[in-house]
């Protein structure tokens, strides 16, 4: 830090705040009273929140490939996903690793069950949801006779309400949004379209029709790790929690809907860094300061870009890799991971009542979401109309 302050000429003030929603009226507040930080980090659905009320500073101009790429590549995910809200760019740089969610798949129960490998799926270009679904109907069962299922085929590692969680990941899978602009540029509620439907209905599915997935009486994590589970939906970094489990596992990118034409490699949010609007420094210099101080461009590194990507990689995952078809689907996530904001209850704050509805509750989708259309459409009028 005497470096930098020496460097760049400055004196640095540290203030610890919320990342949160919660940390936008304080921040508005800061900024009428002429107190406001130079650089903020915040959750991503917080920064799009300031950005939509003005707080933020749009750095379009500073915005070209180059400056996409700029930061490690270990860092960066797809710069327009945590970065840009409607047709601005205000972030520059993530906080977060890439963290693109897949399938971790229990081999030796695979074996026993004589079920075909979800890689093998994945390289035919046949890992769909249908294909998943297949699987998980024929990996669920009772195996000792008592009349409760003691075998599943699918779960997930944080409970269906949780930010990072399965319904998340099926949405964005199908390319489901949660809204869209029309041709004259109005905001318009997109969940009642074919590609969010279809996903609420494949959800619904898994628990209440197929019943392949545990509603609840079960620790999520714990049921894959002992061998009672064929798959669970998590993130790459799952790899440090399976660690210690004795059987092999092994690792898939998420599989696709019927309306996507490509896998997507998804997380919910990310930590990121904007310049609030307040601000009197050149946006130039403050995002140069912030490369320094976090060291994330090489000239301030003491390795280079790929030197400390291979590291963080191999600290990451591969360590607790079991084979080299996990490394290789590793890799497509990483160079694939993108912040999916759709779910953001900046724009869909009914997201987690919602979920709970269909997939706890077990009510009709399509119910449900009728049922939410009218304040959702006027949400997201008064949300972009500012």
């Amino acid at each position: 830090m005497d470096w930098v302050e020496r460097t760049f000429n400055v004196k640095l003030e540290w203030r610890s705040g919320l990342r949160n929603e919660d940390a936008i009226e304080p921040l508005a507040a800061d900024i009428i009273a002429g107190d406001a930080p130079d650089l903020v980090r915040i959750d991503s659905g917080a920064m799009a929140m300031a950005a939509l009320q003005g707080l933020a500073m749009p750095i379009d101009h500073l915005v070209d490939e180059e400056f996409k790429t700029r930061v490690a590549a270990h860092r960066t995910t797809d710069f327009d996903s945590f970065s840009k809200v409607g047709s601005h760019y205000y972030a520059f740089s993530g906080g977060q690793a890439p963290q693109g969610t897949g399938i971790w798949w229990n081999v030796d129960l695979f074996e026993r069950e004589g079920l075909p490998s979800p890689y093998e799926m994945w390289i035919a270009g046949e890992w769909t949801w249908e294909a998943m679904l297949d699987i998980a109907i024929k990996a669920t069962r009772d195996t000792d006779g008592d009349g409760a299922i003691d075998q599943w085929g699918l779960t997930d590692y944080s409970g269906f309400t949780g930010q990072g969680s399965l319904p998340v990941w099926t949405l964005a899978s199908n390319n489901a949004r949660s809204f869209r602009f029309d041709e004259s540029g109005n905001v318009v509620f997109a969940l009642d379209e074919s590609e969010a439907m279809e996903a609420f209905n494949f959800l619904y599915e898994l628990v209440h029709v197929y019943k392949v997935v545990p509603v609840s009486g079960v620790d999520r994590r714990a049921i894959f790790i002992n061998g009672n589970c064929a798959m669970i939906a998590h993130r790459t970094w799952g790899a440090q929690h399976l660690s210690a489990m004795e059987e092999h596992y092994s690792w898939v990118p998420f599989p696709k809907g019927p309306r996507a034409d490509e896998h997507r490699a998804v997380f919910h949010t990310d930590n990121i860094w904007f310049i609030p609007i307040a601000s009197k420094h050149d946006p130039a210099a403050l995002i140069e300061l912030h490369y320094a101080i976090n060291r994330l461009t090489e000239e301030y590194m003491d390795v280079t870009n790929e030197q400390h990507g291979e590291q963080w990689k191999h600290n990451f995952f591969y360590m607790h890799a079991r084979d080299y078809e996990s490394i290789e689907t590793f890799e497509w996530v990483l160079e694939n991971s993108e912040v999916y904001t759709d779910t953001y209850l900046l724009y869909f704050p009914e997201f987690l009542n919602v979920i709970s509805a269909i997939m706890i509750e077990g009510q009709n989708p399509a119910t449900v979401i009728a049922s939410i259309k009218p304040s959702m459409q006027t949400h997201l009028e008064q949300l972009f109309n500012k």
